[in-house]
């Protein structure tokens, strides 16, 4: 017989205790955790203009005076399909202006009729001038700055609601 198929006393012993040892201080596999809830789908604006072409936007929604306060300052950028819905608890003449907002934006001001019922194009980048239309309204879609004129939108246009509670 050769050295190396001689069995020692204890050689499986060892064997054992080294795999328990081994098991031990690796880390053990976790179960699977359990899927998560599904997200709802983004709140989406559907705004159609005069000639019935339809533009999704899904939007953020603003309906505390906090957030509406803060809106999309200091944001780099935003998605060209994407916008922020600030939900007033009134029709008014709302103002906005774009002090620490960094990206070029407009403003379409809805009545609660969901009518559009003016825009502010291409709003200034941190701008302070006073950002209004001379129509109440009760919903304000703020997007991309170009995207109305893109979409073929003017006042008298309409808006649906899409997963949005008023």
């Amino acid at each position: 017989m050769h050295e190396g198929n001689k069995r020692r006393p204890g050689g499986v012993l060892l064997l054992a205790g080294l795999m328990v040892l081994l098991a031990c201080t690796r880390p053990q596999a976790q179960p699977p955790a359990p899927p998560s809830p599904l997200k709802a789908s983004a709140p989406l604006v559907i705004l159609t203009n005069a000639s019935g072409q339809e533009t999704a936007v899904r939007v953020e929604l603003a309906r505390t005076r906090a957030q509406r306060e803060r809106g999309l300052m200091f944001r780099r950028e935003l998605a060209p399909d994407a916008g922020m819905l600030f939900i007033f608890p009134d029709e008014s003449f709302h103002r906005f202006w774009m002090k620490n907002t960094w990206i070029p934006l407009e403003l379409i001001f809805l009545n609660s009729q969901k009518e559009i019922v003016g825009i502010v194009a291409r709003a200034r980048p941190e701008s302070l001038d006073q950002l209004s239309v001379d129509r109440p309204a009760r919903f304000v879609l703020e997007v991309n700055a170009g995207f109305s004129e893109a979409q073929g939108l003017a006042a008298g246009d309409r808006a649906k609601f899409i997963g949005i509670e008023e």
